[in-house]
């Protein structure tokens, strides 16, 4: 399972650039890391469970650094989603979802659902209206967080759905740098690194200049070309499975 993500013009993302017409009518790239989800599954019920069956997903929408490219010890923030699925057969009453992270994250606003946050330690229970799932039915909560030096997924969720996860590869783009100016008409390269945690190995790599693919690369060194790059604002994703 893979996403992408995408910029939407959010306030909390200063990774958005804005294209302001210049003399030489050059081009501004803003580098975007899309994560894909990882996703644990619950085991179906037995004889001797009385609890609903359920997944849960991990899924980083966005992350931007908040430190000069090449810093040394890079930190910023992201946004990140969880969702909750009954795979069941009965409707859950009810959900709460705990895991740890791993590298200091620390959230600092959250939603739909109520936080409990000791050290990184975190604990998300339903609000009042959204406790009930319905057999195929999911519900989602969502925050913001900052992240320091790296910012990997939780292995492991506790709560309603135990068990762990499928953590997602990663993929960084290495070339061009973020807020790189070239002239209109080039044919810009673009390259990327990819990794994936044992026994998970990284199948393909694929690049887009917005929403539009530049092609898909299944072996290191990751790359693609934008050609005739045409005036403008440009993001560029890429996106491991």
């Amino acid at each position: 399972m893979s996403t992408k993500a995408t910029k939407r013009g959010n306030w909390y993302s200063p990774l958005l650039w804005f294209w302001l017409p210049l003399r030489n009518f050059r081009i501004l790239l803003a580098l975007v890391i899309a994560l894909v989800t990882g996703v644990w599954t619950g085991s179906e019920p037995t004889t001797s469970q009385t609890t609903t069956s359920c997944n849960v997903s991990y899924r980083v929408v966005d992350q931007w650094a908040t430190t000069p490219t090449g810093s040394p010890n890079p930190a910023g923030g992201f946004k990140a989603e969880i969702t909750i699925t009954n795979s069941g057969t009965t409707t859950m009453n009810g959900w709460n979802v705990t895991w740890t992270f791993a590298n200091g994250q620390n959230i600092y606003q959250n939603w739909e659902g109520s936080l409990v946050q000791m050290g990184a330690n975190e604990s998300v229970t339903n609000l009042s209206y959204n406790g009930t799932i319905a057999p195929s039915g999911s519900r989602t909560f969502g925050f913001l967080a900052t992240w320091s030096l790296v910012n990997n997924a939780p292995t492991m969720f506790g709560g309603t759905c135990s068990g762990s996860t499928n953590v997602p590869p990663t993929v960084n783009i290495t070339a061009p740098p973020n807020n790189s100016s070239f002239t209109t008409g080039s044919s810009i390269n673009i390259t990327a690194n990819a990794s994936d945690t044992a026994p998970g190995t990284v199948a393909s790599v694929q690049f887009f200049d917005g929403s539009t693919s530049l092609g898909t690369d299944t072996a290191a060194p990751y790359a693609a070309t934008l050609p005739n790059a045409t005036a403008g604002s440009h993001t560029l994703t890429a996106r491991a499975t």
